[in-house]
């Protein structure tokens, strides 16, 4: 435990029997030739977290009015005591996956892999509270909701496709046109995603019983109505219902849980292009131009989520456009 006297009153715990977090998966699955060179493989994966590290504040003071140190537990053994950021063993997570992958093998010049995941991933700790510790540290089971980084469908294709141009590949074996446009290859990356879950949150802290300090954390409202909005009626400035939202009675806790909103999805192509010039027998230099984001889709981060105010649900920022860059090489 640090001494509050000398960290201005905010003190830091780990338990003597510390345990080591513990993470348990399993899977099972199923592998099939359909046709020569083509293969379907279908997957169950799950995974079990037990004992991860989380924070929780063992002196948060009881929701209640007036200040806040005369309703902390610690207050009559030591004043000095404020909040109390304990790193304790309390977290868990669940992983359930259905994972299909289709992959041709290379023929023709073309290999190509089609990845399918359907999953939902939930956890009490971590990253889904999206603030240092518990909102409630008294009532650790209402921090269960899905992980920031769960992502309910996942899409991803590749190909890579050798041009049939140049030695060794059919066509244009010989002369100065198979000297130009021999030996090139084309590859692409296609990633498709539904959005992230995140939470929302009060714009104070309604019960009185947390700092408002930066990383403290901010206060879920009650829940009446579902938030999600249908995808025809989300727009950048309204992509969730702020009305479903209402901050809770004061000296009180809301009702909704950790990660109950998605946000919006994600596309993505990169597109790169290559060719090896072989030069004698040693050496060898290869060009790449690759492409990130090629078609300059922009994919949104997740919206403004603190409810009760005009900026509600507002779309402000995105992932970067699209990036080009060359690459030259010289192997010896």
């Amino acid at each position: 435990v640090t001494d509050p006297s000398i960290n201005g009153g905010s003190t830091m715990a780990y338990p003597m029997n510390f345990q080591t977090p513990k993470v348990i998966q399993w899977s099972f699955g199923i592998q099939r030739e359909i046709l020569p060179d083509l293969f379907l493989e279908t997957d169950y994966v799950g995974t079990r977290g037990i004992d991860l590290e989380a924070k929780l504040d063992s002196n948060q003071a009881f929701p209640g009015p007036g200040p806040r140190d005369p309703r902390r537990p610690l207050y009559s053994i030591n004043p000095l005591v404020g909040d109390m950021t304990n790193h304790t063993n309390w977290g868990g997570s669940k992983y359930h996956s259905l994972q299909v992958r289709l992959q041709l093998r290379p023929r023709h010049g073309l290999s190509a892999a089609l990845a399918y995941t359907w999953s939902h991933n939930l956890t009490n700790a971590g990253e889904n509270q999206g603030a240092d510790t518990a909102q409630d540290a008294r009532n650790l089971g209402a921090e269960w909701g899905n992980s920031s980084f769960d992502r309910r469908h996942i899409v991803s294709i590749n190909e890579l496709y050798s041009l049939p141009f140049g030695k060794g590949r059919g066509h244009l074996s010989k002369g100065a046109l198979g000297q130009i446009v021999g030996n090139w290859d084309v590859s692409s990356v296609w990633s498709m995603m539904s959005g992230t879950w995140f939470t929302p949150r009060d714009p104070f802290n309604v019960s009185n019983a947390n700092d408002t300090c930066n990383g403290c954390p901010n206060e879920r409202p009650n829940r009446i109505g579902n938030g999600n909005l249908p995808s025809n009626e989300r727009t950048l400035n309204r992509w969730f219902d702020g009305s479903a939202f209402a901050i809770q009675p004061q000296y009180t806790f809301g009702n909704a849980a950790n990660g109950i909103l998605e946000g919006p999805g994600y596309f993505d192509v990169d597109l790169a292009i290559s060719r090896i010039f072989p030069i004698k027998e040693r050496y060898r230099a290869e060009f790449r131009w690759e492409m990130f984001n090629a078609f300059n889709h922009t994919n949104f981060n997740n919206p403004f989520n603190t409810i009760g105010i005009p900026i509600t649900g507002v779309l402000f920022s995105a992932q970067p456009p699209r990036l080009m860059q060359v690459a030259f090489k010289f192997r010896f």
